[in-house]
């Protein structure tokens, strides 16, 4: 195990992170397990640091505050890029406004829709969670190399970009 980057060998404990075993070992590589891992690498280092600066929230919380536009959004349009219900969207509201990270106001055209904005504590909360992943970022650039990354990062836009215009 020596010389990956865990959230274990991160945080300072002897554990690393439990990695699901692979349901068709044989099968040939595919990018949705690698995709996943990375990932939950990031969300797990972002979690303990999020929780270390603002132990009132949560992680799912903090994946909806995320999505939250600079101006606004609307819960429907949170509950659609969140890909969760309106119900299980405002009770997330809900809690983040009790605990001051987001407000709730009338749209200014629309007053049926109501946008939900982020407070400053909730802009200090995101501020707080970009910081943690430019570290994380950072130091996996210099784990793996800056040539490496630029080309990994490369490469997962040029995914993205074909898979949407394949949508289209």
């Amino acid at each position: 195990m020596s010389g990956c980057l865990t959230f274990a060998s991160l945080h300072g404990t002897d554990h690393p992170m439990s990695t699901p075993s692979r349901r068709f070992p044989d099968a040939a590589p595919f990018i949705g397990r690698s995709l996943r891992e990375a990932f939950h690498l990031l969300m797990e280092e972002l979690d303990a640091g999020i929780a270390d600066k603002h132990p009132d929230s949560s992680p799912g919380s903090n994946r909806v505050m995320a999505f939250i536009d600079r101006d606004g959004t609307s819960m429907a349009e949170l509950a659609r890029r969140c890909s969760m219900t309106r119900q299980s969207i405002l009770e997330h509201i809900q809690r983040l406004e009790t605990l001051g990270y987001v407000t709730r106001n009338a749209h200014p055209i629309d007053r049926r829709i109501q946008l939900v904005t982020l407070t400053d504590t909730g802009d200090q909360a995101i501020a707080d969670g970009f910081a943690i992943v430019q570290a994380a970022h950072h130091r996996w650039t210099t784990a793996i190399g800056e040539q490496h990354m630029t080309q990994l990062i490369d490469l997962l836009d040029q995914f993205a970009d074909a898979v949407r215009a394949e949508r289209a």
